[in-house]
């Protein structure tokens, strides 16, 4: 999706560049990072895969100082996940990070317990990482602040880009609530901020559904095997009799409902951003669930099981279309029943919503109306590592995760082309040969710059690039103060005459709403069968 293979193909994998990750920590005993080493063995420091790193905080989330990053709890996943997509190597599972001959630095700036840290701790991290020498910063951190670099680790970024670093950072994945949701550092001048674009293809597993009248071959979406206390056949308890409900398992179930941990528990994934996936997950647990069945909607991407497996809980995704099929045959009053005793890998190619930009991709532009996002890069879906204790691998959504593929992407350039290009020249070079992201495939409407940036990456345009464009992007300022007329020098650094022409490709248009009355229904039509019903819920 961005090139990499092709620069794979060429024999080019990062070597010589170091990526510094500030995160959550690293499991350097997962046999991906530790450099083919069995499960449970270290390898840190000078000649491994992570090279080296700092920890500013402790499993407890006390400030400490300390030269091992370590960390494999529950809140310390994210760390292994955004590294393994740099860096892993596991001929396993057929999965290679993006610069797996680079070497990463991990500086720990979170504990265990879901909190907050601080801007001083990410400033101390992004001092040390500078003077520890990493030629790219990976940053899948940020909090709203929607002023254009006005926060001191917004100045902080600024200064290092100044002084050669490459700062790459995620946007957030606040997209459903709407414009103007520019967060910091990411909205920082000077750096590249990430937005997400979902996955092409979808990583999963057979199993059947079966009843008395059916017996059905269905993938479902999960990075491993299901296996829950060696059972391997679960009836499916539907959590909302309705086929495809806009608000499924947001509400404690009905009392009448018992113990539900030897049922697989089918619920329609929520779009209504008052009900989160965690939402229905822990409506689910509350009647002792282990296993979910998610089924998409047809207008959102489908959800893979991902972190949830470290609550005790697995999670596997559905398409629509299966979800609907287990319902119509529950429908029909017999007992159905899905069997996971014979797994085969399956990758699904996503027709409908891969390479289209992430729903969840945060929104620009800042207040004062300067670009939030310069690239996108595959986000949504994820396949990555999670520390060994978690399961070793997982799947997940976020711009967390486009993020150091971008920054890896860097890396390799780099590997290939040397260190002549300034943070700012190179992301100039990235912006003017990504390719734009599509809002949706039904009529083609390219997604808006304040969403995307640029478009996607591509590595291997990148590298191969003949031509230099002064600007990556026009900041036009609003309608009253408009900068109206702009410039842009385009020089041919190719060996070979070029023609350049000047296009306006049209991109879909962003509303700002007030957000305060809402509503949502589908508009239908909606075909109600005798004695069935027909449900809108909407808030005047």
């Amino acid at each position: 999706m961005i090139g990499a293979d092709r620069v794979h193909a060429d024999g080019h994998f990062g070597r010589g560049q170091k990526v510094a990750v500030i995160d959550s920590g690293i499991d350097s005993t997962h046999h991906a990072l530790n450099g083919g080493q069995p499960d449970g063995k270290a390898c840190f420091g000078p000649g491994c895969p992570i090279s080296g790193g700092f920890s500013f905080v402790d499993d407890a989330g006390n400030e400490v100082s300390s030269t091992n990053p370590f960390a494999n709890c529950l809140e310390g996943w994210h760390g292994t996940f955004t590294s393994g997509l740099l860096i892993a190597n596991a001929p396993d599972r057929n999965f290679t990070g993006i610069v797996p001959q680079a070497q990463i630095a991990m500086y720990r700036v979170f504990g265990c317990h879901p909190q907050d840290t601080g801007d001083d701790l990410i400033i101390a991290a992004m001092q040390k990482a500078y003077h520890d020498g990493a030629d790219v910063m990976s940053m899948s951190i940020g909090r709203i602040d929607a002023w254009h670099g006005s926060l001191p680790v917004d100045q902080m970024a600024t200064r290092l880009s100044d002084l050669g670093m490459h700062m790459v950072i995620s946007v957030g994945n606040l997209g459903r609530f709407g414009a103007f949701q520019a967060e910091c550092p990411a909205n920082t001048p000077r750096i590249i901020s990430v937005s997400s674009v979902q996955n092409n293809v979808l990583q999963g597993y057979t199993a059947r559904i079966k009843s008395s009248q059916i017996d059905r071959e269905v993938v479902y979406y999960a990075a491993n095997p299901l296996a829950y206390n060696k059972t391997s056949v679960f009836d499916i308890y539907a959590t909302s009799s309705e086929l495809d409900p806009l608000m499924d398992a947001c509400k404690p179930l009905p009392a009448s409902v018992s113990n539900l941990t030897k049922s697989a528990v089918l619920i329609k994934q929520s779009i209504d951003p008052t009900c989160r996936p965690y939402n229905q997950r822990n409506t689910a647990m509350a009647k002792d669930a282990r296993v979910i069945l998610s089924y998409g909607s047809s207008t959102n991407p489908i959800l893979a099981a991902g972190e949830t497996n470290g609550h005790g809980i697995q999670l596997v995704g559905l398409s629509h279309e299966d979800g609907i099929f287990i319902k119509q045959a529950l429908k029909t009053g017999s007992k159905v029943s899905i069997d996971f005793s014979h797994p085969q890998s399956a990758t699904v190619v996503d027709k409908q919503f891969g390479g289209l930009s992430s729903r969840f991709s945060q929104f620009g532009p800042s207040w004062d109306l300067q670009f939030a996002t310069f690239l996108s890069a595959p986000g949504g879906n994820m396949f990555s590592l999670l520390p060994v204790d978690l399961g070793s691998y997982g799947i997940g959504d976020g711009t967390s995760y486009s993020t150091p593929l971008v920054a890896g992407a860097i890396a390799l350039y780099r590997s290939i082309k040397g260190s002549k290009d300034s943070p700012l020249e190179l992301r100039k070079i990235l912006t003017t040969t990504a390719v734009p992201a599509l809002w949706n495939k039904v009529n083609g409407v390219v997604d808006s710059v304040a969403r995307q940036g640029a478009g996607v990456i591509n590595i291997h345009n990148a590298i191969h690039s003949t031509s230099r464009a002064s600007q990556d992007y026009f900041a036009l300022n609003d309608t009253r103060h408009l900068n109206g007329t702009q410039q842009v020098t385009i020089t041919n650094v190719g060996t070979e005459v070029q023609r350049f022409k000047m296009q306006h490709q049209t991109a879909g248009t962003v509303h700002v709403l007030d957000g305060s009355p809402g509503y949502y229904f589908r508009k239908g039509p909606l075909d109600a069968q005798s004695g069935q019903h027909a449900t809108l819920q909407f808030t005047p």
